[in-house]
């Protein structure tokens, strides 16, 4: 599994805007994006919620918290559930019936055969996610992944070259202590 700089990749912003058109093609109550990051320790989640008025949530779980997402990581494969109060595969989504969550949409991002993250769609309706929602969530996971992999060595080249620039700037200190 690769790691990333998942917090600060996305703002808040950019996701809000992005379910707002993504509630347009497949339906949901909830959006979650979860970001291994470079720690190996955390996965960084940007979460929509649409109860009403949107709310946007951003937080850090330890990665010992989010069994379904290593698992659709290991897995490497959409994960669907029709009806989690009535039957489901994996033992953490207790919680999400508890919570009133019915159907879930789950897909891994991953860059070159490499995952990093998932992306998570939740809806209090039975049934709503069927083959049409999986392929379009499918081919939307892979542009996803795809930008953010690009940004992340965007992020990473940036950092690279600031470091080596105050490297640059205490040697010419340096240089004219002597």
């Amino acid at each position: 599994m690769v790691q990333i700089a998942g917090r600060g990749l996305i703002s808040r912003e950019v996701y809000t805007a992005f379910t707002a058109k993504l509630l347009k093609l497949v339906p949901f109550d909830e959006a979650s994006l979860f970001l291994l990051d470079h720690t190996d320790q955390v996965f960084h989640t940007l979460t929509v919620h649409i109860a009403g008025e949107v709310q946007v949530k951003s937080r850090d779980i330890p990665r010992s918290e989010c069994t379904a997402t290593e698992w659709l990581i290991l897995q490497n494969k959409t994960h669907v559930e029709m009806n989690i109060a009535e039957k489901r595969q994996l033992a953490c989504d207790e919680s999400l019936v508890q919570e009133g969550y019915r159907a879930i949409l789950r897909l891994p991002l991953s860059f070159s055969g490499q995952p990093f993250g998932s992306f998570e769609l939740k809806s209090y309706q039975p049934g709503v996610y069927g083959n049409a929602e999986q392929l379009t969530m499918e081919q939307l996971c892979n542009v996803i992944a795809q930008t953010i992999w690009y940004q992340h060595v965007v992020t990473l080249e940036t950092a690279e070259r600031r470091e080596l620039q105050e490297m640059d700037e205490a040697r010419e200190r340096f240089i004219a202590f002597l």
